[in-house]
């Protein structure tokens, strides 16, 4: 079904992208089902596996306490299957509705474990100017179990303003990051926003704004795991920013 036309390149938006689009700004995300098989998560899983053999000693480096790799940036670069999820026409449509402009990928995160995160927002990672064009996309590739350390997030959180932070040097970025955590978590109590938690189905999508308040819950069952990928995507034709920028340790500049 046709909604709309986007005046950027007159490309339909059927009712499904539009609703996703709906979503990310009414509640800060969005839940797509099913948007890869079973057997194309499995496929994701065995790229990884696949690069860690081929890289074993510097993989070897980066294994925590509980015998899993801490996240590995970019898979999709070299994982078929990785570049084959995010390009389903049902997310890249949904995001191209939220942009209002054909999105790109500029990063991805693949994740054995739960990252146990507190809760933050993306954008002094993912800082776009204008402001919020950005949107992360996460893929479960196994069901999510409750003591796994699922995802938690807090819908409509996206829309509390929390004083800016800035700072002169580097050496000041994780305090301003620390701080600025803390003002969020804050203004979410004050709120009185509730908590969800993502206890969804291998294959899922989930699409979140990138100042919807979310992180990692902690792990209660020693050794599970909770295979994910993210995708961080952008309109193409902006330009990402990082936390230098955000907290004014830099100023916005072209790149």
């Amino acid at each position: 079904m046709i909604t709309k036309w986007l005046g950027f390149s007159k490309k339909a938006v059927g009712s499904d992208a539009a609703t996703v689009a709906e979503q990310l700004d009414s509640l800060g995300y969005a839940h797509l089902p099913g948007v890869i098989t079973s057997e194309e998560c499995d496929a994701i899983c065995e790229s990884f596996d696949e690069y860690v053999r081929q890289n074993q000693e510097e993989a070897d480096k980066f294994v925590m306490s509980t015998s899993r790799h801490s996240r590995l940036t970019n898979l999709h670069l070299v994982s078929d299957p990785a570049r084959a999820a995010i390009a389903k026409p049902r997310v890249m449509e949904a995001l191209d509705a939220f942009f209002q402009d054909r999105a790109f990928v500029a990063t991805s995160l693949f994740f054995e474990q739960s990252s146990e995160q507190a809760i933050h927002r993306d954008t002094p990672f993912f800082h776009t100017k204008p402001r919020n064009v950005f949107a992360g996309v996460w893929f479960a590739l196994e069901d999510v179990h409750p003591d796994a350390g699922p995802l938690q997030y807090y819908p409509t959180g996206h829309k509390l303003v929390i004083d800016p932070i800035k700072v002169e040097s580097s050496d000041e970025l994780g305090a301003a990051f620390s701080e600025y955590t803390g003002r969020i978590a804050s203004a979410v109590e004050r709120e009185g926003i509730k908590r969800e938690i993502a206890i969804i189905k291998k294959g899922d999508c989930f699409i979140w704004h990138p100042e919807l308040p979310h992180g990692g819950t902690p792990i209660r069952r020693p050794g599970m795991t909770r295979k994910s990928m993210v995708f961080h995507c952008a309109p193409e034709k902006e330009t990402m920013y990082g936390i230098e920028e955000f907290f004014g340790v830099v100023p916005f500049a072209p790149k």
